[in-house]
């Protein structure tokens, strides 16, 4: 299940956050996630010897989304760019300089709560931006099935009563 949900949604995330760092990753032949697996199952905990940072995040996994390790996976790679970037070598190094991301890019900060802090940030508002994006297209959706029956009605050419009941069917979720 892990693996079909990194799978498909990993990946066009990042390349819908951060399209350049999408590419430099694969240039070098990354096109599965597989470096975040242990991240997205585990909740970054084997990845984090400190009890304080696993904890803080556990406690944001347990109150926000489903796929909020997902999005915190993807906010650790963008708030680690520039690292990223200068990995110009081979896909076995970039590979091993990914899996260790997580206490690279967080225990060799000062202040390791700040740094999650941001990650976690950063995260929420790729799932804020994408909900919001979501519920535009789902808006858009009613507008466009409400305007082509709009349409279908006002040119008289059928039954009325056909059309509405075939839409009337149709109810999308606005939540």
């Amino acid at each position: 299940m892990i693996d079909m949900v990194l799978s498909r949604a990993f990946f066009p995330l990042l390349e819908w956050v951060d399209e350049g760092l999408y590419r430099h990753l694969h240039r070098y032949g990354m096109t599965l996630p597989t470096f975040s697996r242990q991240w997205v199952a585990c909740w970054f905990a084997q990845d984090i010897p400190d009890v304080a940072v696993a904890s803080r995040l556990a406690d944001a996994f347990l109150v926000s989304h489903p796929l909020m390790p997902l999005y915190t996976s993807v906010a650790l790679l963008t708030t680690s760019r520039d690292q990223i970037m200068n990995c110009d070598s081979h896909l076995s190094t970039l590979y091993t300089m990914l899996r260790g991301l997580p206490v690279q890019a967080i225990f060799e900060q000062d202040d390791r709560m700040k740094k999650i802090e941001e990650i976690l940030s950063c995260a929420l508002s790729y799932m804020y931006v994408q909900s919001c994006l979501y519920v535009a297209v789902l808006l858009l959706s009613r507008f466009l099935i409400n305007a082509s029956l709009c349409m279908v009605l006002s040119t008289g050419k059928s039954s009325p009563r056909k059309h509405l009941s075939r839409w009337s069917k149709i109810d999308l979720p606005i939540a």
